[in-house]
């Protein structure tokens, strides 16, 4: 008993080392109010965050600010650059990265209704530096749609995309990477973090496609047992020739080589 007293008690300390006294609390009125969601809080974002009960909200809050998924980026050299979070949920990973990368500037793109209302309310805080964009990436600027069949635990945290048809609804537009840099005027992009349920897979293979010459750095959650199939090799077949490709988590890291001095 005595042992597992003190074991529960280092694992709230280690909690709060995490997240913080003021995280904790937050947490732990998120889990047992009844009525209200109450904002989430973290010193590693600098507004609280909104979260929905009885979703996988609180497990991608876990992954990004517990566990501390995409802390090996921070040293990253991304200044006043551009940041697309592709894939961004309801935006705890935009979140994290406005606030390790002050003076960046963020694309989040989700397609998922649901997800991007919550993503709209969490990006909201953070001004202009931030826009959200309700749609998917894909290989072509074709109308998509939330695909029905479930892909994992078909959670919100694991829904994948599909070409529309006539009777789809709701339907939402589906981007290139190259188009999507387009239209923001992104020539560059310091930092590309792809969470797309498997549909890397199908931009990966293009080989025709030109965004890979147009970033410096990805972040990419590899599916290999999603409907598109295993995207591993042409991960390291695209990025190989450039890049120093690395592993952090659950994440496939590509950092653009330095060009060599003339």
């Amino acid at each position: 008993m005595i042992a597992a007293v003190r074991q529960r008690v280092r694992n709230q300390v280690d909690l709060a080392d995490r997240l913080g006294w003021r995280g904790v609390a937050s947490l732990y009125a998120f889990r047992h109010q009844a009525r209200f969601a109450t904002p989430l809080r973290s010193p590693l974002s600098r507004h609280p965050l909104v979260a929905r009960r009885g979703t996988s909200d609180i497990d991608v809050f876990g992954q990004v600010f517990i566990d501390h998924e995409y802390e090996f980026l921070q040293t990253l050299p991304v200044g006043d650059g551009w940041v697309v979070d592709a894939g961004a949920n309801v935006g705890y990973a935009s979140a994290r990265f406005l606030t390790m990368f002050p003076n960046a500037r963020l694309v989040a793109v989700e397609p998922d209704p649901g997800n991007f209302a919550v993503l709209l309310r969490n990006l909201a805080p953070f001004g202009d530096r931030a826009t959200a964009v309700q749609g998917g990436i894909w290989d072509a600027d074709s109308p998509l749609c939330i695909a029905p069949e479930d892909f994992r635990d078909g959670r919100a945290w694991s829904l994948t995309v599909r070409e529309a048809n006539a009777l789809d609804y709701p339907v939402f537009r589906g981007f290139t990477l190259e188009s999507l840099f387009d239209r923001f005027g992104i020539d560059r992009a310091a930092l590309l973090k792809l969470d797309i349920e498997g549909s890397e897979t199908k931009i990966l293979r293009d080989e025709t496609s030109s965004w890979i010459g147009r970033v410096d750095h990805v972040a990419v959650e590899l599916h290999p047992d999603s409907p598109f199939g295993d995207p591993t090799a042409l991960f390291h077949d695209r990025f190989a020739p450039d890049f120093e490709l690395s592993t952090g988590g659950e994440l496939a890291i590509a950092h653009r080589r330095p060009r060599a001095t003339p």
